[in-house]
């Protein structure tokens, strides 16, 4: 008789084979294990937790800051005190490297002059990457624009 751990991994592990409930549709080498807390079984990901860039463009120049502050969520500091949030739209690979695709969906659009309605996406690469670069793209109409090179980004682990 299969011990509950093990028989709930074969379910869960079932669920997502049948229903495609998986967590990502990423084609990279997975990194180190991260463990939710709200679930027994352990999230594998490569996405940077932490990282930063120096934005010189209006508004708010300065050092922004990412932190994932969940699974799916990461949040943006901007220098005045100002946050956005976006979740995870895709994992993918762009001009080489494997990363994660994000949606802005909260922040003041007054402060980051950026909508909240997930027609902004940025790309930040794993933490695996040799070119970590910040992408970013706008949906123009129907059509997404080009895939824009923003900065370098510098990991904080």
């Amino acid at each position: 008789m299969k011990s509950i751990p093990s028989m709930a991994v074969l379910l869960c592990g079932l669920s997502a084979m049948l229903f495609g409930c998986s967590r990502d549709n990423d084609l990279a080498d997975r990194g180190a294990p991260r463990t939710r807390t709200d679930s027994p079984t352990p999230v594998v990901d490569s996405a940077l937790d932490h990282f930063w860039f120096d934005y010189n463009h209006q508004p708010n120049p300065g050092k922004r800051v990412w932190m994932r502050t969940s699974d799916d969520i990461w949040a943006e500091l901007y220098p005045n005190g100002t946050i956005s949030r976006y979740k995870r739209s895709a994992r993918g690979r762009l001009n080489g490297e494997v990363g994660t695709v994000v949606r802005k969906f909260e922040g003041d659009i007054t402060q980051t002059l950026v909508p909240n309605d997930g027609s902004f996406e940025a790309f930040f690469p794993d933490r695996t990457a040799t070119n970590r670069v910040l992408f970013y793209r706008y949906l123009r109409g129907t059509k997404w624009g080009a895939w824009r090179a923003l900065a370098p980004v510098n990991p904080i682990e």
